[in-house]
């Protein structure tokens, strides 16, 4: 498929928008990702017309209703909630929004306060859980790395499948880890109990080591590719993300995983500039640096998207929010604070940002799930009520962006985030829209 760099567009009625790629128009009904191409004689006043020349680039796809995040809110919709059981690392990846390597871990009357809170928010829904099939989740993060915390990570297993066993329920666990800790038979617990596995690794040995070296200065690279032998060996599900620092690297990190089957997955993301990435700085302007990245990824994203992922290309997927911080995200701090998005912790340096993510405490009163400030936030970024993304083109694949990178990285800055970033995502969501009707072969 062919990425073009810049596709014009224009809203002729709502949701609907002519596409102009300078080598041709098409029309777009961005609620079902319909498309058609156009030709002198359309007739714009005419909605029949207009609707004949439509058709589904993917007729195969469910598109199923998505909750606006005041309807998530009113219809007592579960959240997830992840937990961070400690800051420390044993990583001192350049790039890291946190700054830590040894830090504070969360003691057990928070941490047990924290999932009573979740199964009585659990119980409070139960009809709503069942109605919509929904899946109690707990994520095991950390501002460090939670594999430090293994053994706690299994405690909190058996307590949290107990209760949901009361419930008739069976829940769900993630873990998101550097990958480089554990042995042999705590990776086969993970893997036996149905943990799905999200590897924060960079590429191959010489990328990794640069990015993200060990505490100790120390390659990293060595206890991953052992690793990753381990989980292909055990026929394992993985997803890998990695942050890329220079979008020349683009091919080398996508055509690295490659040789294990155990990933099945890879999601490239553009680094963000906050943490210590702040201090090493981008020796291009970020247009260039943005733009680059998504042309570069592009040909994977475009032809091979069952593989490769990223947070802002979601061609067929329909959603009200870019995350989950618009429907309630709880990310239980090590110290019992709650915030909405991940890299916001409760030392954040901006105080505007932690003022907006930081929503509530485990230890107060009421469901700290649903708190007054988590919901205030659903209403503000709902996609309606963002004014850029009233009239975009991919409002519903891309949901409004990136929160915090939109607060921190763009702060006052909204046109310079729509020309450096966003830009960048609609150009690519419709250059594999149009490529799929062109095509007429789409198999994501």
């Amino acid at each position: 498929m062919k990425y073009y760099n810049k596709i014009d567009y224009k809203e002729i009625a709502k949701d609907l928008f002519v596409l102009d790629t300078g080598e041709g128009k098409f029309l777009l009904d961005n609620v079902t990702a319909s498309l058609g191409k156009l030709n002198s004689g359309i007739d714009f006043d005419n909605e029949e017309h207009i609707r004949k020349i439509l058709s589904r680039v993917n007729p195969d796809r469910d598109y199923k209703r998505v909750f606006k995040p005041e309807e998530y809110i009113k219809n007592r919709k579960l959240c997830r909630m992840m937990l961070y059981l400690t800051l420390g690392c044993n990583m001192r990846c350049i790039y890291c929004h946190c700054d830590s390597t040894e830090g504070a871990n969360m003691d057990d009357d928070i941490l047990y306060c924290a999932i009573d809170k979740y199964i009585k928010h659990i119980e409070n829904r139960i009809e709503s859980i069942r109605e919509y099939e929904e899946i109690p989740q707990i994520t095991f993060m950390g501002g460090g790395e939670p594999f430090i915390r293994i053994d706690k990570i299994k405690e909190v297993v058996k307590y949290f499948d107990d209760k949901c066993a009361a419930l008739n329920l069976k829940p769900r666990y993630v873990l998101v880890t550097n990958t480089t800790l554990g042995s042999d038979e705590d990776w086969e617990w993970l893997v036996k109990r149905g943990f799905w596995l999200n590897l924060s690794i960079d590429g191959e040995p010489a990328i990794e080591d640069r990015n993200r070296p060990l505490a100790n200065k120390k390659e990293s690279h060595i206890f991953i590719e052992k690793r990753l032998r381990h989980l292909s060996e055990l026929n394992a599900d993985c997803h890998v993300r990695s942050t890329v620092i220079d979008y020349n690297e683009v091919d080398s990190i996508c055509e690295y995983f490659r040789q294990f089957s155990c990933v099945k997955t890879h999601a490239l993301e553009p680094v963000s500039l906050a943490g210590r990435a702040l201090k090493s700085g981008l020796d291009v302007s970020r247009y260039t640096f943005y733009e680059s990245f998504f042309e570069n990824y592009s040909k994977y994203l475009l032809n091979e998207p069952d593989r490769f992922k990223s947070s802002w290309f979601r061609p067929f997927k329909r959603t009200e929010g870019f995350c989950g911080a618009v429907y309630c995200n709880a990310i239980v701090l090590p110290d019992g604070n709650i915030s909405l998005c991940s890299e916001v912790p409760s030392d954040e340096k901006n105080p505007l940002v932690k003022d907006k993510f930081i929503v509530a405490n485990v230890k107060d009163d009421g469901d700290v799930f649903e708190s007054r400030k988590a919901v205030d936030f659903s209403v503000k970024n709902s996609i309606d009520t963002l004014e850029r993304c009233k009239h975009c083109p991919i409002k519903y694949k891309c949901g409004g962006g990136c929160y915090v990178k939109k607060e921190r990285d763009f702060s006052g800055e909204e046109e310079v985030f729509f020309d450096e970033f966003c830009q960048s995502a609609i150009n690519l969501n419709l250059s594999f829209l149009i490529g799929c009707l062109e095509m007429r072969d789409v198999s994501c």
